[in-house]
């Protein structure tokens, strides 16, 4: 009995003659690196990023029983190869050290370029566009789906993909409500007591970054206007800065403010002043499911 593992087409095959395990989902929206290998104290272990686990032991390595698809013998160093070209990445098992590839900073949105050389010319950044991922997570390649993969937000809940940590299983999610105007203290302590759905606990108010991250600076979208948290599925049209979470550093008694209507902006504000906040929770996935 012998193994084969090798790269066919877009997909990773595992091939025991038994059955042929697909390392990644056999759709093909999904891209054959969506998904990444573990070292254990046994060998490795590959996961598709949806769910699904393969084990390769060192013991078998050892005994020459994993092949190529030619049927010759590959040596560890070979398969760690095979895995790291054709998986998305590698976690560490034990916390010791391996190679870090960060994400590429999403784009901004803007679609319109006003003079060569500027944010609408390049359009620099991951993803197809705004609203469209390069890559496929668990529900395909859109950038905003509701807690079940679905567009339809009956729990007014936005998963936002790009946010995606596939190794460990995290994403971030938003509800699209706007909590009602209040002080910053009062905001932060509206935050920690939502409760949605079955989500009752983890939520918090955005803080400057996760506020910035879904705020589109296109005016493709919005009829002319700036207006960046007015798109579906947000939204959210407001006359309105709105409070994060972040204060800021030299007064404690100041926090950031964030402009959801007009020119995107950013401001200093006394913490006693009265503003609405956006909720955002940071989801743990499971196959497809959110909890």
């Amino acid at each position: 009995m012998s193994y084969q593992i090798y790269e066919s087409g877009n997909y990773l095959i595992i091939d025991t003659y038994d059955e042929v395990a697909r390392v990644v989902t056999a759709s093909a929206q999904y891209a054959k690196k969506n998904s990444y290998y573990n070292k254990t104290v046994d060998g490795y272990v590959i996961t598709e990023f949806g769910g699904g686990e393969f084990a390769i032991t060192s013991d078998d390595i050892a005994a020459n029983l994993w092949t190529d698809n030619a049927s010759v013998p590959l040596s560890e160093s070979e398969i760690v190869d095979i895995l790291q070209n054709h998986t998305g990445n590698f976690k560490s098992a034990g916390g010791s050290s391996s190679a870090f590839v960060g994400a590429t900073l999403m784009k901004t949105g803007q679609q319109t370029s006003y003079k060569t050389g500027d944010d609408g010319a390049f359009q620099a950044g991951r993803a197809v566009d705004f609203f469209t991922l390069e890559n496929a997570g668990p529900f395909g390649t859109k950038r905003f789906t509701d807690e079940l993969g679905n567009q339809t937000y009956s729990n007014n809940i936005v998963i936002d993909w790009s946010t995606y940590d596939s190794v460990n299983g995290k994403v971030l999610g938003y509800y699209r409500t706007l909590l009602a105007t209040d002080i910053w203290s009062n905001q932060i302590d509206a935050g920690l007591a939502l409760s949605i759905g079955t989500f009752t606990s983890g939520w918090r108010i955005t803080n400057h970054n996760e506020f910035s991250n879904v705020y589109a600076m296109t005016d493709n979208v919005f009829s002319g206007r700036f207006d960046g948290l007015n798109y579906t599925p947000f939204n959210i049209n407001v006359g309105s800065y709105i409070w994060t979470s972040t204060s800021r550093d030299a007064s404690f008694a100041i926090a950031h403010l964030l402009n959801a209507f007009g020119n995107f902006g950013v401001i200093l504000s006394n913490k006693g002043n009265t503003y609405p906040s956006l909720a955002c929770r940071t989801f743990t996935v499971s196959g497809t499911t959110l909890s």
